[in-house]
């Protein structure tokens, strides 16, 4: 495989912000394409939750937490934050979307018992390849 000033070929990654609510219960907040591959996720807080365990999880009917898996907002201060241990599996995979994605947030209040007001946003960075193209070519 060649590599020069031409290869691998430059993409333009596509930057979107879903917004998340204490009362987000598969929300619907949004779409991403068919053939999209998404390459990251982030959490940006207005504020943290009481408690311990409130989390959030960002993905689509059939798997909530295809993004963000239950971030722990309890932990998390304000601010701009990886998802990192809280990866869904389709940004650990890095695999294409086989359909248009109507994209679900789910907050679970946990022991923090705040139900509403919003939390922030979440940063979703993804690209879409050209037709046989993946990640990796």
């Amino acid at each position: 495989m060649a590599t020069g000033l031409y290869y691998p070929k430059a993409r333009d990654g596509i930057t979107k912000f879903f917004p998340i609510a204490r009362t987000d219960s598969a929300t619907v907040v949004g779409a991403i394409p068919k053939d999209a591959i998404v390459v990251g996720a982030y959490v940006i807080l207005s504020g943290a939750c009481a408690g311990t365990t409130a989390t959030i999880s960002l993905g689509y009917s059939g798997t909530a937490g295809a993004f963000v898996n239950a971030f722990n907002v309890s932990t998390a201060d304000a601010g701009y934050h990886s998802v990192a241990a809280a990866a869904g599996a389709d940004l650990i995979a890095s695999t294409k979307l086989t359909a248009d994605k109507q994209v679900i947030s789910t907050y679970a209040a946990g022991d923090s018992g705040e139900t509403t007001g919003s939390l922030g946003v979440i940063k979703i960075e993804y690209i879409v390849p050209g037709s046989g193209e993946s990640v990796t070519s």
